[in-house]
């Protein structure tokens, strides 16, 4: 499980859709979806309820009870990089980029 997992299916409740929470995410929807699925399988419960006809998605009841403890964690995550004051400019900044080819 990664806090990334945890920040996506709190978006994905806030926005009741995966498009809306993919795009607010600048991610692309396949690569959020993968990444929820991923975690229900891990936990062994659907977060989600996914209806091709109301395009709404609802959580489970199981669903909820995640999205709860999720939403704690990220707080304190939140809390923890504010109280250290991580969050400032300053520190250094590491990028990784992974070569490849194209024609």
């Amino acid at each position: 499980m990664r806090l990334e997992q945890l920040q996506y299916i709190l978006e994905v409740e806030r926005q009741r859709s995966f498009s809306k929470a993919a795009h607010k995410l600048y991610i692309a929807q396949s690569s959020l979806s993968s990444a929820i699925l991923n975690l229900e399988k891990e936990l062994g419960v659907k977060i989600f309820e996914r209806s091709r006809s109301s395009r709404e998605v609802v959580p489970t009841d199981a669903g909820l009870v995640v999205l709860g403890q999720a939403t704690e964690i990220v707080e304190k995550v939140n809390q923890l990089v504010l109280g250290t004051g991580a969050d400032r400019l300053g520190g250094h900044l590491e990028f990784m980029a992974m070569p490849f080819i194209c024609n």
